[in-house]
């Protein structure tokens, strides 16, 4: 079982953005698999979340 790494902390924007994830959580993971990329998300606030192919989720400072 993949573990999923939880970095994401602050504002509501970046909330909303891990209970999305959480939501499509298989489909992400499906299509991780089948691309074998990783995936880039850009949010209104500026910030930038990465999820990895191992579903690690990344915001760089």
């Amino acid at each position: 079982m993949n573990k999923v790494k939880k970095i994401l902390v602050g504002s509501r924007a970046l909330f909303s953005s891990r209970r999305l994830i959480k939501n499509l959580y298989s489909s992400l993971y499906q299509y991780l698999i089948l691309r074998k990329q990783n995936i880039e998300l850009k949010l209104r606030n500026g910030e930038t979340i990465y999820i990895y192919i191992y579903l690690d989720f990344f915001i760089p400072e």
